[in-house]
């Protein structure tokens, strides 16, 4: 559910969103399975685009401006569940920009919990050891209060801990 303070714009081009003054709360996203079942951004997901419905693996990029990702709830239950992200995914090379924008109270719920806040996907096919591929910019913003953690992996993404 993404809603809106008084004024609010959403701009979108292929594999662009830019929202400003907006809320995206209370969204749940559930997977269940016996192999490997797998949740990616109970809030938000920057990946690719969807066109005439098939998915195009472009860069995604996201910016959100004064903007809240609050509350949001991802599980996966099964063997070897995982979740990346339970307020935000960022995936596929994208690039996510926050400014003056809070991530708080969002829930990654799995065997394999990953990034509570924010989940900045790696690439372990590209380089070993694994490198991120996506690029996270956090600009006077808060992500706090995220379970099990804020951001992850640990140390990619600068301005984020715990």
């Amino acid at each position: 559910i993404a809603r809106s303070f008084p004024t609010w714009k959403v701009c979108t081009k292929p594999g662009m969103v830019h929202l400003t003054d907006c809320i995206i709360e209370n969204n749940r996203s559930t997977a269940t399975g016996n192999n490997h079942p797998l949740v990616e951004g109970a809030g938000l997901t920057n990946s690719g685009t969807f066109r005439t419905n098939q998915y195009r693996p472009t860069p995604g990029k996201a910016e959100l401006t004064r903007t809240i990702v609050r509350n949001n709830i991802a599980t996966a239950i099964g063997p070897g569940s995982e979740v990346r992200g339970g307020g935000i995914a960022n995936a596929d090379q994208g690039t996510l920009t926050l400014t003056l924008s809070t991530v708080t109270g969002n829930t990654a719920r799995a065997s394999n919990p990953h990034g509570g806040g924010i989940y900045n996907f790696l690439n372990a096919i590209v380089q070993n050891p694994p490198r991120t591929v996506g690029t996270v910019t956090i600009d006077r913003s808060v992500v706090t209060a995220n379970s099990p953690n804020n951001c992850e992996p640990p140390g990619t993404i600068a301005g984020c801990t715990g």
